[in-house]
């Protein structure tokens, strides 16, 4: 893992307003990362079992990782579909992209 590139964790917090209306607020956390592996074929062809469409994966360390189902990279918003564990310490999410 080179970590030589970043990436955005997108921290979504869901509240109610004083007029009882639901808000959303997001914020950022930039993370180094490494976005140089792509998707495997294995898993796009399972993925896409499913119904979805794996386009990137990046691996980061596992202690920056809180859990967020968003993230944004060159401007791009993914979907974080599944986050697997490695050994070294660090953590790799397969992501398909956001369509807004």
């Amino acid at each position: 893992m080179t970590l030589t590139d970043t990436i955005s964790l997108v921290n979504v917090i869901k509240t109610t307003d004083a007029d009882g209306y639901d808000t959303t607020t997001e914020t950022l956390t930039t993370v180094k990362c490494d976005s140089g592996n792509g998707v495997t074929r294995s898993e796009f062809y399972e993925a896409m079992k499913a119904g979805i469409k794996l386009t990137a994966v990046f691996e980061m360390w596992a202690c920056d990782y809180g859990g967020q189902s968003l993230i944004e990279h060159n401007g791009t918003r993914y979907k974080v579909e599944r986050a697997y564990p490695l050994t070294d310490g660090g953590i790799q999410l397969n992501c398909s992209e956001v369509v807004r």
